[in-house]
């Protein structure tokens, strides 16, 4: 589960052993893992 932050990127939970992240959605892993992503207004 992720937070969308705009300018593609968001923040998101990963493991105890990483922590909290800020990644890219272009990023390797999560350009195969990423459902999709949207904006709450």
């Amino acid at each position: 589960m992720g937070v969308y932050l705009g300018n593609g990127q968001f923040i998101s939970a990963e493991t105890d052993a990483t922590g909290v992240r800020i990644s890219s959605v272009s990023n390797s892993y999560w350009s195969k893992h990423l459902l999709g992503y949207t904006k709450a207004y």
